[in-house]
């Protein structure tokens, strides 16, 4: 019970309640009308764009993650009214991918309004999401001398920032081919936008490289397929002087597919003279193949009979077999040549045991052959350097010489 008087009335709460105090001045009646309510205040700011904003949302955030409030703007500003004192994060949104310089703000709201809460529009942004990694190149829609800018992809998602609003045209450098989703169908994009590009590989290039410092026009690969013998169509050639690299693309409806490298030369002989491989879908070479300059005999026989219209060729390849220090062969030794893909099959023994002379006879033209020795009484192979020879039947001579080691 109050006296008559003068009086303050302060509120006692954690909360933060309006009015902070009232003054009174109580006479002989009673005062029912004394009012005190939570405080609230009002959050306000701009969103500055670099051209048209767009339709732009703007979400209020209480510190357990709920949303409190959303407002959606048009005219570059919001505002939240009555909100309560806490703690609150306010995050802007956007459909056409905008970088903002800060996408959210962390507040604390005590008691008086917040205001100048800006959002400021530095920059746009394109995502790209790609299966593989790659060099994308791009450059604006200028018809005189456009920058072209280099961005190097990873594998999984990318972002790429712009300045301004353009049409961008691109190309992408890699060892894959790719299907690319979300473009116009002339290799260019929009900014600003919201639809991603999406690069999935389709298809991987494999290699070989042959080592060579002869210059040979009739150097070549082939790339067999082992199921079907289907041969691969050669997609690029680079030269240097250390050789050449042939480069072939494999779709990637392939994988787990097996296949040969198999080189070619009418110059040529190769070590290995082919090499297995199995496509996994990446981009791969297999290991080098060495190479040296191949003779070759051609002859040709011919009937007494000249009414007779027909050319028979032949071919073969000749050579010696020696040993360390000129020892005597421990046994007979034979000369082996096999042509796989021309399903040939010759050998004969060495002309003399004591030289070593040897002359293989009858190998088809165009084939391409492995040369190796073996024991003639045992057939096994027999340790030599080099254990075989490589080479493609043709029109230039080629000694052969082996080296017997064991």
């Amino acid at each position: 019970m109050l006296t008559p008087g003068k009086y303050t009335i302060t509120p006692i709460s954690k909360l933060l309640l309006s009015p902070s105090k009232v003054e009174i001045h109580l006479k002989e009646e009673p005062i029912l009308d004394l009012k005190f309510t939570q405080h609230k205040s009002k959050i306000s700011g701009t969103i500055n764009c670099l051209k048209k904003c767009g339709k732009i949302s703007i979400k209020l955030f209480d510190e357990h993650g709920e949303i409190v409030d959303e407002f959606v703007d048009t005219k570059g500003e919001y505002y939240f009214s009555d909100v309560l004192p806490s703690k609150y994060t306010v995050k802007i949104f956007d459909e056409q991918n905008f970088l903002w310089v800060e996408s959210e703000k962390n507040i604390i709201l005590e008691g008086d309004d917040i205001k100048d809460l800006d959002f400021i529009q530095k920059a746009y942004f394109l995502e790209i999401k790609s299966s593989k990694s790659a060099l994308l190149k791009y450059w604006p829609d200028k018809t005189e001398n456009p920058k072209i800018e280099e961005f190097q992809l990873k594998e999984g998602e990318n972002k790429i920032y712009f300045k301004e609003e353009n049409k961008y045209y691109f190309s992408i450098e890699s060892c894959y081919e790719f299907k690319v989703e979300g473009i116009d169908g002339q290799n260019s994009f929009n900014i600003p936008s919201n639809i991603p590009l999406i690069l999935t590989a389709i298809s991987s290039s494999v290699s070989a490289f042959v080592q060579t410092d002869v210059e040979d026009n009739t150097l070549g690969m082939n790339l067999r397929e082992k199921s079907n013998s289907e041969e691969q169509t050669l997609q690029k050639i680079y030269s240097t002087n250390k050789g050449k690299m042939f480069l072939f693309s494999l779709n990637n409806s392939k994988i787990g597919n097996k296949y040969q490298f198999i080189p070619k030369s009418n110059k040529l002989l190769f070590m290995p003279r082919l090499v297995d491989f199995e496509f996994n879908g990446e981009c791969e070479g297999v290991q080098p193949f060495n190479s040296q300059i191949g003779k070759f005999i051609k002859r040709k026989a011919k009937p007494v009979d000249q009414s007779i219209i027909f050319n028979y060729s032949y071919y073969s390849a000749f050579g010696k077999v020696s040993t360390i220090g000129s020892r005597p062969f421990k046994f007979p030794i034979r000369v082996e040549a096999i042509s796989v893909e021309c399903e040939n099959h010759q050998e004969e023994d060495l002309i003399d045991q004591r030289s070593g002379d040897f002359r293989i006879r009858g190998l088809k033209p165009q084939c391409n052959y492995q040369i190796s020795l073996k024991n003639s009484e045992g057939g096994d192979c027999i340790a030599a350097f080099p254990f075989f020879f490589n080479f493609i039947i043709g029109t230039k001579n080629k000694e052969v010489f082996f080296l017997v080691v064991s």
